[in-house]
């Protein structure tokens, strides 16, 4: 149930979940951590609460969610700037032999975005295109994840320039239940069809000698301008721009007030 509330970013339902489960000796721990993620709102939220419990969870919690709440701490300190922090964070969670596949999916997704923040967006293509078809096998098990790796894909096939493949990669996440929830992917799709607009056809006629009229014609040269650069969030609107969420949210890769936007 709170994966589900999470997922759907149904805040105050996972609160008094993260309470409940607080309040049993056994699962006092996973409470505090599923408390900081309704702490954290995707960034939007109080980051200093946040991160006192995921600090909590990350040393007291069942291994599992020990990796996770780490990388929702790397995820806190990608909202404040903390870059350095943020990849300490996830190396951490990385180390941890119990984290599941999610976890270990998320933070190398985590990872992937700092490359794209950093302006290295083919790397980040490299890493994401790498978790693509494990996420793509667990889709019916965690469909967020799998929808918000393909948004991460989509920013950043964008970013390379490789815009009808953005296009294909965020269709369905938009056509997907979650689309009226997450924004990001509406916000995504938006962005990629700015870039495509903002191509123009310009026709240029070259100048030729009478003789050579019939070898020279008009050619069309298509020029394309990067729009003016969005600052959306990833996770987080302040800081750190993103676009993506799920077990620290999801960052999309470039901006940051979250994880990042298309420039």
């Amino acid at each position: 149930m709170a994966e589900v509330a999470y997922s759907q970013k149904r805040h105050e339902e996972l609160q008094a979940l993260g309470r409940l489960l607080e309040s049993t000796r056994r699962y006092q721990f996973i409470g505090a951590y599923y408390r900081g993620l309704a702490a954290l709102k995707s960034g939007c939220g109080d980051l200093n609460e946040a991160q006192r419990l995921f600090d909590t969870a990350s040393e007291y919690a069942p291994a599992q969610y020990r990796a996770r709440a780490l990388l929702s701490l790397g995820a806190v300190e990608g909202y404040k700037g903390n870059v350095s922090k943020e990849f300490q964070h996830y190396a951490k969670a990385l180390r941890i032999e119990q984290a599941d596949y999610y976890t270990q999916i998320e933070t190398r997704r985590a990872v992937a975005l700092i490359s794209a923040l950093d302006g290295k967006h083919q790397r980040a293509v490299e890493q994401l295109e790498a978790l693509y078809p494990v996420a793509r096998d667990f889709r019916r098990i965690n469909a967020r994840l799998y929808f918000d790796i393909l948004n991460s894909l989509a920013v950043e096939y964008s970013e390379v320039g490789r815009v009808e493949e953005a296009e294909a990669a965020i269709r369905p996440a938009l056509h997907s239940p979650l689309a009226e929830r997450i924004n990001e992917y509406r916000q995504t799709a938006a962005e990629i069809a700015e870039r495509r607009s903002s191509k123009v056809s310009v026709v240029v006629t070259v100048p030729t000698d009478a003789a050579d009229v019939g070898e020279e014609r008009p050619r069309t040269l298509i020029f394309s301008e990067p729009p003016t650069p969005t600052r959306l969030q990833f996770a987080p609107p302040s800081l750190i721009s993103a676009h993506l969420l799920t077990c620290a949210p999801i960052r999309a890769p470039t901006t940051r007030n979250g994880i990042g936007s298309l420039k």
